[in-house]
């Protein structure tokens, strides 16, 4: 009995550490032209595997748009926002092309973006 309670706890542990885990990227941006659409691309098909225009955010009001995937617990996440090609990659606030934004996906996240 000990040890099937015992292989019972390992089951569940080791299925509660490969769970997912959701991230929720809202971004904002005043400058962004009207007709325009984010673009979210990254290290992970779910966000387009660096295909700068393949998976886009959807917009929720003038300024704001967002998009909530699943990754699975310990992924190392890369990603950066286009406007659907490398030419209109976001800039940061120096004007300059940013490296990717790096998140180890560890638990449910909200990401906040604000792009200039």
């Amino acid at each position: 009995m000990k040890i099937l309670s015992l292989f019972l706890i390992i089951c569940i542990s080791a299925a509660f550490a490969q769970s997912n885990q959701k991230v929720k990227f809202i971004v904002t941006s005043a400058s962004v032209p009207e007709q325009s659409t984010i673009y979210i691309t990254g290290n992970h098909p779910l966000i387009g595997s660096w295909d700068p225009g393949k998976v886009s955010l959807t917009k929720k009001e003038n300024n704001l748009w967002g998009g909530e995937f699943s990754f699975p617990n310990g992924f190392h996440l890369e990603y950066k926002l286009t406007l659907g090609t490398w030419e209109r990659e976001a800039l940061n606030k120096e004007g300059l092309l940013p490296t990717n934004s790096i998140l180890e996906v560890l638990s449910d996240t909200i990401i906040f973006i604000e792009v200039k």
